[in-house]
């Protein structure tokens, strides 16, 4: 399998085997994305992806602000 990623000035592309994405279906590109993480031994790549899947998935909260360092607090939760 090969994958290619190209990004820049107005061509953003992600092939798979020579196939755009885009055009693929979901459960081809489903099991290409199942397969790369079945092999990831990368634990902080693999909390990444969690990461990433819940920010975009799940439920938004605003916990509040830090008055000792400024920053917002926010709690994203998604139940399976």
């Amino acid at each position: 399998m090969k994958i290619e990623y190209v990004t820049g000035c107005t061509c953003d592309s992600l092939t798979i085997d020579g196939k755009e994405t885009n055009s693929m279906s979901i459960k081809d590109v489903r099991d290409c994305v199942l397969d790369i993480i079945s092999r990831t031994t990368d634990l902080s790549l693999l909390e990444e992806i969690l990461t990433t899947y819940v920010e975009t998935n799940g439920d938004f909260e605003n916990l509040g602000h830090c008055d000792q360092c400024g920053d917002s607090i926010w709690k994203y939760t998604l139940e399976i």
